[in-house]
């Protein structure tokens, strides 16, 4: 059922006013689940008035009538709200802070949050000031995935009144803004090799499987896009008039100069972001550069206008046409002032359903096309090896590149935006470049070989995808990488360890286990992808058991210690292993997740329900209680393409257990546990661990994992 929201313009501190008028609507259009202020909820030069009723506020004795949520705007928060803010911060999840009950401030200059209802809302702070953003030095060549910024350049941002390209980026970093690039046409081996040659199949072989692994990776990213219900701007996104209609030559614009508004970032945000509503503000005294012309009116009281919902088709950003719902609809409208003396129209009221539960995209009739530059497929100037050997392609400089680490990591959590595999940057992704195979001849030429750590070629018949495997050099789970967030580490054992996740499912309607250990994941010390014994069919009967035999008995005995202190607590434990040994490189170092759940929750039918469902998706199986148990003892007989396998025990009062046998040609969502849980759970908010991330100091994580190391004692 969809639940009412109340969006309101610029409040400049008239409380007392926001209060009445919003009661009033409650009253009488009611009940409203959430109110959001889209610009500035307090004044920035309050008068004695303005300042009692802020105190009020947040004193409690002045109560909004509706959960209020509002971010940092134009101006520069009151001194008694940004101490307020610090001294309720650091308790603050999902990147909402609570002031009072009904009041919720949105941290940072931009980012993301999820209301109580599911509801996803964007919000961009800070004025439009093109010269400073400029003087920060734009977005220049950004690439979202090659982005990170620590939390000292969080706090540097949120000083600053204008919008600066950090501001940005945040965004478009974000899962809910990631798209994939537009593809490009390559020249590879195939210019070079003569045509009808095996060299030549070869080689268009190659290119045929790059093209279906870049498109395999760039579907997946847009199919799970977490989607946008709202986006909040203070300002216009340049070139939103575009494809508008009206009666008259202006389209109903509310101002002659409306066409000139915008900011292009914002434009670019909001192409990006593809959410069902976008609000924005109209020019005010404040911002720098005003449009020449623009009537006094409009600065004073602001502009109400709704422009026709146009359409984006998010299709254009694969490297090949399909047949998947990829397109969106999006709402433009612009508040005026709260209040204003003109009655120009300051709210609006909407009746929406969450975007992750909203059926199939119905476009209006009345839609446009998208006001914003798509993507075309770019074709790649065609150039011979020795000519990109004798010139830096990119800045026209002979053979001068920048010295680059050759063992440098990526921060987590960053996926190559080429192959879209986790591990290593753009610049050292295998995809780039048309690997030569392994040359082994009579006459002695040159074997390559592969990084330590790496699995030689596997010897089954890939398909479409490419296997482009991570070694202990770059994961992020092997102890001996120095980028690994050893502050988050419970226990070390003798074979495995016992960490939490850096986005771990945690909700209070779902778990509440101290210290925030509702989540942990087991983890082997060696490099093992996974735990069956050589003999299993996974292997082909030619695996090496090796030390698995003591890795799986120190896991157990894990799994049990973690198991009885979650019971003390009023928790069960849901454990879920998702295993690929040959086609996913993502997935070369095995681990276990558990994660507590109340005794009073009941998930079991709906995980059911899900496996068989995706089971019968994916054209495999589903084995249940002791045919699941049995897999684990099965011995290789004949190559069936296995592939690996998902197993899931939830240790309640009636036990279950589930197996889904993974074949090389099955495609499997890796974070399928996570997202039924999340649906099933309804907090939408935890199904991508990216959200969930928080941002706990280094010091608390010590804290709290020693805690909880104390409490497995």
């Amino acid at each position: 059922m969809p639940d009412k929201v109340l969006l309101v313009g610029p409040v400049h501190g008239r409380l007392l006013e926001l209060v009445s008028k919003t009661s009033a609507i409650q009253a009488k259009h009611g009940p409203f689940a959430a109110l959001f202020i889209v610009g500035d909820l307090f004044a920035s030069t309050p008068t004695d008035d303005i300042l009692k009723q802020q105190s009020d506020l947040l004193a409690g004795t002045l109560s909004l009538p509706i959960p209020t949520y509002f971010y940092q705007a134009l101006g520069s928060l009151p001194a008694d709200v940004v101490k307020r803010i610090s001294e309720v911060r650091a308790s603050s999840s999902n990147g909402l802070v609570a002031l009072t009950e009904q009041l919720h401030w949105a941290a940072g200059k931009s980012g993301v949050f999820t209301t109580a209802q599911g509801l996803r809302v964007a919000f961009v702070a800070g004025n439009w000031d093109a010269g400073a953003f400029a003087s920060d030095g734009g977005l220049g060549d950004f690439d979202a995935g090659d982005w990170h910024e620590s939390p000292t350049q969080r706090e540097e941002d949120e000083k600053t009144t204008y919008i600066t390209p950090s501001t940005v980026r945040r965004l478009l970093a974000h899962p809910s803004f990631r798209l994939p690039k537009p593809s490009v046409e390559e020249e590879g081996s195939t210019s070079v090799a003569k045509e009808g040659t095996l060299a030549s199949a070869r080689a268009s072989a190659s290119a045929e499987q790059a093209r279906a692994a870049r498109q395999g990776a760039a579907l997946e990213m847009l199919q799970q896009r977490p989607a946008l219900d709202l986006l909040l701007t203070n300002t216009w996104p340049a070139g939103v008039t575009l494809f508008a209609t009206g009666a008259d030559a202006d389209a109903g614009l509310p101002d002659p100069t409306a066409r000139t508004w915008g900011s292009p970032v914002i434009a670019r945000l909001a192409a990006h972001a593809c959410a069902r509503y976008h609000f924005a503000l109209a020019p005010s005294p404040d911002s720098p550069d005003l449009p020449v012309g623009i009537q006094e009116a409009t600065l004073n009281m602001g502009a109400f206008w709704e422009r026709a919902p146009y359409t984006t088709d998010l299709a254009s950003y694969l490297p090949a046409p399909v047949r998947a719902p990829l397109r969106s609809v999006t709402r433009f409208v612009s508040l005026a002032t709260f209040g204003n003396s003109g009655k120009r129209r300051w709210f609006v009221a909407l009746n929406l359903t969450p975007a992750d539960e909203q059926g199939a995209v119905v476009v209006p009739p009345n839609a446009t096309p998208s006001p914003y530059a798509m993507p075309k497929a770019a074709k790649q100037a065609k150039r011979t090896q020795p000519a990109e050997e004798e010139q830096n392609f990119r800045f026209g400089e002979a053979g001068r590149k920048r010295a680059r680490a050759d063992g440098d990591a990526p921060p987590p959590g960053y996926v190559c935006r080429i192959c879209g595999v986790e591990g290593h940057f753009i610049r050292a992704c295998p995809s780039k470049t048309n690997a030569q195979p392994a040359a082994s001849t009579e006459e002695g030429a040159g074997k390559i070989e592969l990084p330590m750590g790496l699995p030689s070629k596997p010897s089954f018949a890939q398909g479409g995808r490419q296997m482009i495997p991570v070694g202990p050099a770059n994961c992020w789970f092997c102890l001996s990488n120095p980028s690994v967030e050893k502050q988050l580490i419970v226990t070390i054992g003798s074979a495995s360890y016992l960490v939490r996740p850096k986005g771990p499912f945690i909700h209070p309607s779902a778990n509440e286990i101290p210290h925030t250990g509702a989540h942990f994941i087991i983890v082997p010390l060696a490099h093992v992808a996974d735990l069956l014994p050589g003999s299993h069919p996974v292997h082909g009967g030619q695996g090496d058991d090796g030390e698995k035999a003591s890795i799986r008995s120190e896991v157990e005995s894990t799994k049990a210690a973690v198991r009885a202190v979650w019971a003390r607590e009023g928790h069960v434990m849901l454990e879920w292993t998702l295993v690929r040994v040959r086609t996913s490189p993502r997935m070369t170092h095995f681990q276990t997740q558990l994660l507590a759940l109340k005794c009073s929750i009941d998930v079991a039918q709906k995980l059911d329900d899900a496996l068989e469902a995706q089971a019968n998706t994916a054209k495999t199986a589903v084995l249940r209680s002791d045919a699941a148990r049995e897999y684990f003892d099965q011995t290789h007989t004949e190559d069936r393409g296995d592939d690996g396998y998902l197993h899931i025990k939830l240790h309640a009062q009636e036990e279950r257990e589930w197996l889904v046998p993974l074949y090389t040609s099955t495609r499997f969502p890796v974070q399928f546990v996570r997202a039924t849980l999340a649906a099933a759970l309804e907090l939408p908010q935890l199904a991508d661990w990216k959200a969930c991330t928080g941002d706990a100091d280094a010091e608390q994580e010590r804290h709290d994992s020693a805690a909880l190391r104390a409490m497995l004692s």
